[in-house]
């Protein structure tokens, strides 16, 4: 009688032991099918590579060499922010995204920088005045030159596109917007004429000034090198060398 109440407890007590080396053997076994199925899908390489973008200043084919660095990785072990970071790199790339789509394929999406200006010589400004360094290569073209200290290139931007209409309406545009380390600005326009500006000068102020100039000047507003409207009531006039006397004849 006492033998069988043993048997029995040595049983009930074997019962939770045998299912947790079940269990355990189970998850050992579940780990390593998962595993394999991980190495297996890893081992899968990306055979499809397609890049979108409007491509001017970055092209196609520097973005696949690019691409091309990364491809040996499997399509899980890829390292995407790694592909985001040495594509960033590049000066005229301004944003990227990049997507695996099952079950090889990469999806690359440029956005390029797009230049408005030329800064202090040696940088390219963006419509909202981020400020970058290309290739020179990449940088000819008809971009107006901003110069400004450090910090200013918002406000540069800011007094250009806010000039240009004036410099359309007296037949001309602008090649360059010059802010000196005093807040005096100057306006240099494609024909020739320099117009000066002082230190804080409200564009509400001086754009009339700058609107009446050709009927205030008549004939000789052409002979004009450089005006200067620092000046709270009125304005001084630079003539051409060149300019005949009636041309640069002052009132």
């Amino acid at each position: 009688m006492h033998s069988r109440s043993s048997n029995e407890a040595q049983s009930a007590a074997a019962a939770p032991r045998a299912r947790r080396v079940a269990a355990v053997a189970f998850l050992a076994a579940l780990a390593v099918a998962v595993a394999s199925l991980l190495l297996h899908l890893n081992a899968r390489s990306i055979t499809s590579v397609r890049i979108a973008g409007e491509f001017v200043n970055v092209s196609r084919a520097e973005m696949q060499q690019l691409m091309d660095k990364f491809l040996p990785s499997g399509f899980f072990e890829l390292d995407v922010a790694a592909v985001r970071r040495e594509a960033q790199g590049i000066p005229w790339v301004r944003r990227i995204s990049v997507r695996r789509i099952w079950p090889d394929s990469l999806h690359v999406a440029v956005v390029e920088r797009v230049a408005v200006a030329r800064w202090n010589g040696e940088a390219l400004l963006e419509a909202d005045g981020t400020r970058f360094v290309a290739d020179e290569a990449t940088t000819r073209g008809g971009y107006v030159n901003l110069f400004g200290p450090d910090g200013s290139e918002k406000i540069a931007l800011k007094w250009y596109e806010r000039m240009t209409p004036l410099a359309k309406a007296l037949g001309t545009t602008i090649t360059t917007v010059a802010l000196d380390q005093r807040g005096a600005w100057r306006l240099d326009l494609a024909s020739g004429l320099i117009l000066k500006l002082g230190q804080g000068d409200r564009l509400d102020r001086v754009a009339p000034y700058i609107a009446a100039l050709p009927q205030i000047l008549g004939d000789r507003f052409s002979a004009a090198a450089r005006i200067d409207l620092r000046y709270s009531n009125g304005f001084a006039v630079k003539w051409r060398q060149d300019a005949t006397p009636e041309e640069g004849q002052a009132s």
